[in-house]
């Protein structure tokens, strides 16, 4: 999907790519009715969205306190700008997975800010190179979180020598890591996969890994839809086999070949799903569905008092103006409680002005940039 980038992974047996020379048609869901789920009581209803939802219009999702299962998506995408509006629909029809990783974004340094109804930027890393911004504009990588687990995940870094970004997970058993990578489609360059496991051994202190990604290599004994057996096919399963990680798609993501894989050690809890992606002749995308839950981390808001701005002398006249005896004359000890804490509080707002706090479920202080 990117020019000059060698020799396509897709004919390193002497066979054409099958999408090569195909150029991207009309959306696969053009003609398709969107629907979404809505919860009521404890049931989970198929409901179709009213006139003016669709796609790039998506709807509310409905919060729950936690989650007992989680979803990480992930598409090759070819140029996010170009298509973000058939992602957003996308990923409305699959019900806003949690997560949601982007490869091949296709993103400049002069674009700024992406958008993604619903979710929050974690991460972004595009091309790294010397050319002028005009031409720029291949790779990239990117993950949303949807805005309700936001804060469960914090983004701890960009490779500087691959396309890949690391992330920590806040989940009930533990933190798990989770990657992002794009390999381009050239055979024969096995040093990205060796600088890929570099990184992954300085990933310690998690209770699972999960990476996803288009990662273009072939190895037919090792991926069923292959297209022979690559260099960096072998080099990638080596890898997986040292660090105990299992490849979880099982059915192609592109034309007759697998290219977009799932990686994870989670090898009970984490199975994927190959749906259609934005374009029928260009990437599916995967869902991996992990049984382990995490907790809806929206941030809790709460008053307090800012005791630096507090007019400390005024404070101490009023109480000791205060005539107190009042409050405990004639009544018994709970109600004359509350009067006086009632009243405590009343002349401390006088002058103590009020401040809002948020607190935010995971502050990750141990993660500097």
């Amino acid at each position: 999907a990117e020019p000059n980038s060698g020799l396509c992974a897709d004919s390193i047996s002497g066979k054409s790519s099958a999408t090569s020379s195909a150029s991207p048609s009309l959306p696969f869901f053009a003609s398709h009715r969107f629907s979404k789920r809505a919860l009521e009581g404890d049931t989970l209803h198929d409901v179709t969205l009213p006139s003016g939802d669709g796609p790039g219009k998506s709807g509310v999702i409905p919060l729950c306190d936690i989650f007992a299962t989680f979803r990480i998506s992930h598409l090759n995408v070819n140029d996010f700008s170009s298509h973000a509006h058939l992602f957003d629909a996308l990923v409305h029809m699959h019900e806003f997975p949690e997560f949601v990783a982007i490869t091949e974004t296709h993103l400049r340094e002069d674009l700024r800010e992406i958008h993604l109804s619903n979710y929050e930027l974690v991460s972004r890393r595009d091309r790294q190179d010397a050319r002028p911004i005009h031409e720029k504009g291949w790779g990239g990588v990117a993950l949303f979180a949807r805005s309700d687990v936001y804060q469960n995940i914090v983004f701890t870094k960009s490779s500087d020598d691959i396309e890949a970004t690391w992330h920590t997970l806040h989940s009930d058993i533990g933190p798990i890591l989770v990657g992002v990578w794009y390999r381009p489609p050239h055979r024969g360059e096995v040093a990205s996969i060796k600088q890929f496991e570099q990184e992954l051994e300085r990933q310690t202190d998690f209770v699972g890994k999960i990476i996803v990604g288009d990662m273009n290599v072939h190895n037919e004994q090792w991926l069923r839809f292959s297209n022979g057996t690559s260099p960096e096919g072998r080099e990638l399963e080596q890898v997986c086999t040292s660090h105990g990680l299992k490849q979880r798609v099982k059915k192609p993501t592109r034309g007759d070949h697998l290219l977009d894989l799932v990686l994870t050690d989670m090898i009970g809890h984490v199975r994927c799903d190959v749906v259609p992606g934005i374009l029928d002749r260009d990437h599916s995308a995967t869902i991996a569905t992990v049984s382990v839950s995490i907790p809806s981390a929206e941030p809790s808001h709460r008053q307090c008092f800012n005791l630096k701005k507090a007019h400390w002398n005024n404070l101490k006249k009023d109480y000791e103006d205060e005539h107190w005896g009042s409050l405990f004359h004639d009544t018994n000890a709970d109600i004359a409680a509350l009067a006086l804490t009632s009243r405590i509080l009343e002349i401390a707002r006088k002058h103590i002005p009020m401040k809002t706090v948020s607190d935010r479920p995971y502050k990750h202080p141990w993660v500097d940039k």
